[in-house]
């Protein structure tokens, strides 16, 4: 039994490492446990390096759904998200067959992660606290995401508030600028 832990901050990416590894390897879903930092435990499963046979190639819509579903809230969301793609390396065309179960779920995670970051980006209302006489305005705001929505959202922030100083503070994963930086 292998183990893939993914951890809080930079988890779209750790997932595709673990993913395109396990994959490479010939790892079946059925023989690896995934879990986040929060289901974490010593107990269970391996986590030295293995054998790939190679790079392995997977439809860029495939792609570009896991960088979102990764975010959705269900702790089985690697699993799932896994297990279609050992199916797709055999069967490419599964990314266009609407009647696939496995798609479909898939698909509505991706659209309420999606409609998560929207609200984020619409509602989220920030209010100043820093000094009025600091040299870079600083503003504070509070949002309670449905989803892991904070990191992947961040960048909009950044971008659109990169004048001043700002945090996102939810019960999970705060975003901080401080001098144009980000973190979390």
């Amino acid at each position: 039994m292998h183990r893939a832990v993914m951890p809080k901050i930079g988890t779209a990416q750790a997932w595709r490492d673990a993913a395109r590894q396990f994959l490479a390897a010939g790892v079946p879903p059925e023989a690896i446990l995934w879990g986040d930092t929060s289901t974490a435990s010593d107990l269970f499963g391996d986590t030295a390096p293995m054998q790939t046979d190679g790079q392995v190639t997977v439809p860029r819509s495939f792609v570009s759904m896991a960088r979102s579903v990764v975010w959705h809230s269900d702790p089985e969301r690697f699993a799932r998200l896994y297990a279609f793609l050992w199916r797709l390396k055999d069967a490419p065309q599964l990314m266009t067959d609407r009647g696939d179960a496995d798609l479909s779920r898939l698909r509505r995670m991706e659209k309420n992660v999606h409609r998560c970051q929207h609200k984020m980006k619409a509602f989220v209302r920030f209010r100043e606290i820093g000094a009025p006489d600091a040299p870079r305005r600083s503003f504070a705001a509070w949002f309670e995401p449905t989803y892991h929505t904070v990191e992947p959202t961040a960048d909009f922030f950044l971008r659109r508030f990169s004048d001043m100083d700002w945090r996102i503070l939810t019960p999970d994963v705060c975003a901080i600028i401080e001098g144009g930086k980000l973190t979390f």
